[in-house]
């Protein structure tokens, strides 16, 4: 079952990954990744 988001298309957010404010996700992530931006980019940690 495809449920709808809006990340749009197939971008999935893998299972106990933490994404922080302000950041912005353009393609999936691996799970349990930490994914934190800085104000002038982004890095996962």
């Amino acid at each position: 079952m495809k449920v709808k988001s809006i990340l749009g298309g197939d971008t999935v957010i893998g299972a106990r990954s933490i994404i922080g404010g302000n950041v912005w996700i353009t393609k999936s992530v691996r799970p349990e990744l930490v994914y934190a931006g800085n104000g002038k980019k982004s890095a996962a940690i």
